[in-house]
Order: structure tokens, then C-alpha cells, then sequence
């Protein structure tokens, strides 16, 4: 089985994957990790940083051959990844954990953090991913009434 997992580097999304590689790490065959570069810092360095969190160091380090970084991005059509990277996933589920957690954006920023992100991933996947057998979205999104 192979897993995307986005929003890795918040704090749901490092639970998660935590969580995946403590009672699921025998069942996945390759564990790809969405991370977009960030603040001059690529999304190798950004996962490298999680690593070096001493809560999650010991518990990452035995999983290292299993798990690929992608250098992409939900807000971008096919996440910002090449289309032969994409073709090679022959992913099974999907866990989407990444979103705006911001209480004082405005709507359009919102909107497009938590809404057209999902709605890209969804594109790239009926294109791209085949042998999806599932797909879990968290979402984060929420509705203020004045």
C-alpha cells in the first residue's frame, strides 16, 4: 500500500503520520510526505526539522527507507509536481491533513487555503491515481455568520 499524506509539518499532521508509523508501517509499502518549501527552506529541510523535534526524532528514524518527500503544492494544479512523478505514485490513499488553521483570514484566503487546495488534490487524483481506494480529507474550514 502506498499513502500520500499532506500537512505533515502541523501539529494533526505530525500526529497522524506518527500514528500511521506506529500501528501501520508494516502495511505501507511507500510513505509520501506532500511538504511545500517554505521561508527559504526546502521541503527536505522542512521535514529534516521534524526529525530533529526530540518528541519525534527516536520514532521517525527507524521508517527513513519507506518515506519520500515531494516538493509540491495543494494550492497548484497537479501540486506543483512533474507529471511523470505523478504517473509513478500508484498511490491507495490519500490523507489530507493540510489547511489554514488562521481564525482571521479573510474569505478569499480561506477560501482558497482550505477549499481550492482540496479541490486541486481532487483533480490530480482522478487524473493521476488510479488505484486510489481512499481518500480522507480533515478539514479545518469554518463558517462565521455576522
Amino acid at each position: 500500500m502506498n499513502i500520500l499524506i499532506t500537512g505533515v509539518t502541523g501539529f494533526l499532521g505530525k500526529v497522524f503520520f506518527l500514528d500511521i508509523m506506529d500501528k501501520h508501517f508494516s502495511e505501507c509499502s511507500k510513505i509520501y510526505l506532500l511538504i511545500r518549501s517554505k521561508q527559504n527552506m526546502s521541503s527536505k529541510q522542512r521535514f529534516e526539522k521534524i526529525c530533529q523535534n526530540v518528541h519525534i526524532k527516536d520514532k521517525i528514524i527507524p521508517f527513513l527507507s519507506k518515506i519520500y518527500i515531494l516538493d509540491g503544492s495543494l494550492d497548484k494544479k497537479n501540486l506543483n509536481l512533474n507529471e511523470d512523478v505523478l504517473k509513478s505514485l500508484n498511490l491507495h490513499i490519500i490523507v489530507n491533513n493540510a489547511a489554514s488553521v488562521k481564525f482571521n483570514d479573510n474569505m478569499k484566503t480561506a477560501y482558497t487555503n482550505n477549499c481550492i487546495t482540496l479541490m486541486n488534490l481532487l483533480d490530480c487524483s482522478n487524473k493521476y491515481f488510479l488505484k486510489l481506494k481512499k481518500m480522507i480529507h480533515v478539514s479545518t474550514f469554518y463558517v462565521n455568520y455576522r
